[in-house]
């Protein structure tokens, strides 16, 4: 709590008290919930003093140890820690912006202007730490102008203080000017009274001169003049010193008019900027209350969306479990599926291992009998080489080998022409395989 009415004495019930802790939780952006977490110190799912206390110190609310007290008193009358039901059931019916109203308390806490809770801040939050950020600086302009203030009065204090004195000093001063005026007016009249002796002077001595009778002598009026003149000198200190002290004390008023003028008018205009300032706050906290209203709207608001959206869940839940037995259902056959497809990819494989090690097979057979028939060709072209030889030299001696070479020749012959049979064979046999294997390829890739 910055500013306002404490709580050292308890006065109110549950509800003021339950306001003031929801106006705490709503303007540091916390949930019931959070709020309950954030006060729960030391985390046995109960509020005591203890932990009120701890929490009031981590969220600063600024409240001292008798504030603590009275808060706690107003909600848990009979002393016992606060439990979630009854946290729950004392914010349902808080008023928040009644308690803010009646009390004129300022709650933002720096926790709300620097951060914001994990859960996210509420509607309009952004647009209330901007206010709280403003409502922050005047605040501290607020300061700022009564410590202006205060140093004014001050100085203004010592300037009356300093007038008091200057009052009670005015007998002395008007008794200094009393004795001034005296000792003038004496001045004046030994001045005066030694004149008039300094003109008697030349018809005294005439007198004498001509032996008048009741003719002072020339020696005592020079007694005379010597003894005024004497007199004179010796109150002209006094005189100067009573004159100094009069100058003085008409400068000091001087200056202490001038000074007073001078910090009256400073006064005067720290108090309008105050003024201004306190009607600034005024404007700022009307906005703010404003913004409270409007957050707690939708609040509300939020809570019923809640509430109907529970409702939805709860008269969806029997749908919803049906739909998800079907699905298992679906997915279970599905993965039999997918298990009968990986079966089948791992014999297409291993047949296709199969077929690429008999085409390997078939090949080399087939360049076995590709072998085999150029010998019998190669055999066949020397027999026939002979056996032309033998026709040309006519030799009855020779008849029988040209027969056996003939004979010979045509066994090759027929040999060559099997093995170019088995040959072709085992090359249609090796595209068979080739495309037997190119077909459980693709099967293996669809698998």
């Amino acid at each position: 709590l910055l500013e306002g009415g404490g709580l050292a004495e308890p006065v109110g019930g549950p509800e003021e008290a339950a306001g003031m802790v929801g106006a705490a939780l709503l303007l540091n952006q916390l949930t019931i919930e959070e709020g309950f977490a954030a006060f729960d110190a030391d985390g046995d799912g109960k509020v005591s003093r203890e932990d009120m206390g701890r929490a009031a110190s981590v969220l600063e609310m600024q409240l001292s140890p008798q504030e603590v007290d009275g808060l706690f008193a107003l909600w848990a009358p009979s002393g016992e820690p606060i439990t979630p039901q009854g946290w729950e059931a004392g914010l349902q019916g808080a008023d928040v912006n009644g308690v803010i109203r009646t009390r004129d308390l300022f709650m933002l806490t720096r926790r709300a202007l620097s951060s914001s809770p994990a859960a996210g801040p509420p509607a309009g939050a952004a647009d209330a730490a901007g206010n709280a950020g403003r409502l922050e600086e005047l605040e501290r302009l607020l300061g700022e102008e009564r410590s202006a203030a205060r140093e004014l009065e001050e100085k203004l204090e010592q300037t009356l203080r300093a007038g008091g004195e200057l009052e009670r000093r005015v007998p002395e001063l008007e008794d200094a000017r009393g004795k001034v005026v005296a000792l003038a007016a004496r001045v004046a009249q030994l001045e005066g009274a030694a004149a008039q002796r300094e003109a008697a002077a030349p018809a005294a001595q005439a007198a004498e001169a001509g032996g008048g009778a009741d003719e002072r002598p020339r020696a005592e009026l020079e007694a005379e003049v010597d003894s005024l003149k004497s007199a004179l000198e010796a109150i002209r200190p006094e005189l100067d010193h009573a004159l100094t002290l009069n100058q003085e004390v008409d400068q000091q008023l001087a200056d202490a008019a001038e000074e007073a003028e001078r910090r009256g008018a400073e006064l005067e205009k720290a108090r309008q900027e105050l003024a201004a300032a306190r009607e600034e706050g005024v404007a700022e906290r009307g906005r703010l209350e404003g913004l409270l209203k409007e957050a707690l709207g939708k609040n509300e608001a939020a809570q019923k969306d809640v509430e109907l959206l529970e409702n939805r869940i709860a008269q969806t839940g029997g749908s919803s479990s049906a739909r998800t037995t079907e699905l298992e259902g679906r997915l279970r056959d599905a993965m039999a599926e997918a298990e009968g497809a990986r079966k089948d990819a791992d014999a297409a494989k291993a047949d296709a291992e199969s077929a690429r090690r008999d085409a390997e097979a078939a090949g080399k057979d087939a360049e076995a009998a590709k072998a085999d028939a150029l010998a019998a060709a190669e055999r066949a072209a020397v027999l026939e080489a002979a056996s032309a030889a033998s026709s040309a030299a006519g030799s009855a001696g020779n008849e029988e080998a040209a027969r056996l070479a003939k004979e010979e020749s045509a066994r090759l012959h027929k040999e060559l022409d099997d093995a170019r049979a088995e040959a072709s064979s085992e090359k249609q046999s090796g595209v068979r395989v080739k495309q037997r294997v190119s077909e459980l390829e693709e099967r293996l890739a669809k698998a």
